[in-house]
């Protein structure tokens, strides 16, 4: 088992107990030993690397990313690269499992290069360490919906794991190629790499349990999930740990919320309550019990129409968000925001819905999760479109049903619950039609028009220059980066004196990424960041006549090729 150095004394009692799922009481061990007065600086390197590992096995993410940056640059230091590339291995995995896309695939390219720095020959223990980073990049890949590439290096990754004979890795590597099956709905395929997975003697064989239990009940064949929710029951009382006890519960759940039965549905709610509740358990799994039971509450909700129920929602909610900031887990913050949004419009708070999507679709983009991203920003889009038909809702008595259709809660959950996967839609490029430089007054001192009509210019020039004091004071300050403008989108961005407006037809999402690198690229060009500030101090306004490297940025990031 790589990250293990056997040649300190008392690590091979730390194997052991790893190897029988005991994890806290290996990271006990760890503790005990680098606080010790034994170990030689090289060798309390080695310790505190396990213990990065062992954290990242645990769930604590936060501190393992940490321990694992500080001993990897003191193994560089040595110029130990075996150990650099466990440090970052760690790191990738990590960032990886919170669904940081952008941290864990700029270590890519340094593992890359440390797997060819290191000249021995590809042992048992280096193939281990390339299994284990192919399933890295498959996960990568399969957080992001290109499942094919996911499924080619999960395969790949099975067959280093099966030259090495290391079964925790078969397993792992097998139980991704079922995901990956999963999520794309092929339920057969799935099952059948869930069943070869547990065909392994394996400590995490209840991992494949799980996925072959979530499996079924997607397929509605509850008869089979319940089989091997009694295989998962025998296992985690044959391997007891507080992990496998948990994922027990969890899945008997799930078998249960699949009931059309009160009472089972009842059950179901009990076991979700107390896993969410349970401060010792994996942040993970009491992240999918707060979905599950969030789902149940949203399928009475949509029964009863009883608004009650969103105020018991709420407190779970809460706890859901507070996990996910505890456990940098961006995924679920992300779509949690996006879930806060949709429970705004239901209590007609359209602002505050807006607010959520602004900053769901921030926390998303800031951590490469595009996919996750471009939905908050059509839902967005979709949102600006409506508002006038949601603040008709507050003066007149519409149906609960039909705002809870509106709001378009059942999608949410069927994405959060893995019901549905968001597959990137063809969308064309946004028809450009105004940008606009303005002091923190609102005053213009640049505009570009991108139409030719000199009429269509005047009016909409005149039109956008009446709301938008509106639109800083009501909007801008309160953190949202769009509105609707008559039939065209203005985004609105910060760069500090000054603010950038763009207006367009089309869908916010890629505008919105032009805006910013529009933003980007002027701070890094000092010539036009110096003009720029020249002219507003001085209250004069900017033609392109006076900064020609403006127009060639305006037309290279704004003007689409076919139109050059």
């Amino acid at each position: 088992m790589f990250f293990l150095n056997p040649e300190i004394k008392g690590l091979n009692s730390v194997r052991q107990l790893m190897e029988d799922g005991k994890m806290q009481k290996a990271f006990q061990i760890v503790l005990e030993l680098e606080q010790g007065d034994d170990l030689s600086p090289k060798e309390l390197l080695s310790c505190k690397l396990v213990k990065a590992n062992l954290l990242r096995v645990i769930g604590n993410y936060p501190d393992a990313i940490e321990i694992a940056k500080e001993i990897f640059r003191e193994f560089q230091k040595q110029g130990d690269l075996v150990s650099s590339l466990d440090a970052l291995l760690i790191q990738a995995y990590t960032y990886m499992i919170t669904v940081n896309l952008t941290q864990s695939e700029h270590l890519i390219p340094q593992i890359e290069n440390l797997f060819k720095a290191i000249k021995e020959p590809l042992s048992i223990d280096l193939k281990e360490r390339e299994s284990f980073f192919l399933r890295i990049k498959a996960a990568i890949h399969s957080l992001k919906g290109e499942f094919q590439r996911s499924l080619e290096l999960n395969k790949k990754a099975y067959d280093l794991a099966k030259e090495t004979g290391n079964t925790v890795l078969i397993v792992a590597s097998l139980n991704n190629t079922a995901n990956d099956y999963f999520h794309m709905k092929e339920y057969d395929m799935a099952i059948m790499y869930g069943k070869q997975a547990i065909k392994n003697d394996s400590l995490n064989l209840a991992v494949a349990y799980a996925t072959l239990i979530e499996t079924y009940v997607s397929k509605g064949d509850i008869k089979e999930a319940i089989i091997y929710l009694d295989r998962l029951h025998e296992f985690s009382e044959n391997y007891d740990s507080k992990w496998n006890r948990t994922l027990y519960s969890l899945n008997k759940a799930l078998i249960l919320k699949s009931s059309l039965r009160a009472r089972d549905r009842i059950k179901a709610e009990d076991l979700f309550k107390k896993i969410a509740l349970d401060s010792t358990v994996a942040g993970t799994m009491r992240i999918d019990a707060i979905i599950y039971l969030c789902d149940l509450y949203l399928t009475e909700l949509r029964i009863t129409h009883d608004p009650e129920i969103i105020n018991e929602i709420h407190p779970y909610i809460q706890e859901l968000l507070s996990i996910a900031k505890k456990q940098d887990s961006h995924l679920y913050l992300a779509e949690t925001l996006l879930l806060q949004a949709k429970l705004s419009l239901l209590t007609l708070d359209i602002k505050e819905a807006k607010r959520f999507l602004t900053r769901g679709q921030k926390v998303a983009e800031s951590h490469g999760i595009k996919q996750l991203a471009m939905r908050i920003s059509n839902e967005h889009d979709y949102l600006l479109g409506q508002e006038k038909l949601w603040n008709n809702f507050k003066q007149s008595k519409v149906p609960f049903s039909e705002r809870l259709e509106l709001a378009g809660l059942n999608q949410q959950m069927d994405y959060m619950t893995k019901r549905q996967i968001f597959t990137i839609p063809q969308q064309p490029d946004e028809e450009p039609v105004l940008l606009l430089l303005l002091s923190e007054g609102g005053v213009p001192f640049f505009s570009h028009t991108f139409v030719e009509d000199r009429s269509f210019k005047s009016h909409l020039f005149g039109g956008f220059l009446t709301t938008i004091d509106y639109f800083i004071r009501e909007m801008f300050s309160e953190g949202l980066d769009r509105a609707i403008f008559g039939d065209y989108t203005l985004v609105m961005k910060s760069l500090t004196p000054f603010f950038v407006s763009y207006i367009f037809k089309g869908n916010s999402y890629y505008a919105l990424q032009k805006t910013d690198y529009f933003i980007e690229c002027i701070k890094k060009d000092e010539h036009i960041w110096a003009k720029l500030l020249k002219y507003l101090q001085a209250n004069q306004s900017i033609q392109l006549k006076d900064i020609p490297q403006l127009d060639s940025l305006i037309i290279e990031i704004f003007i689409p090729e076919k139109s050059v």
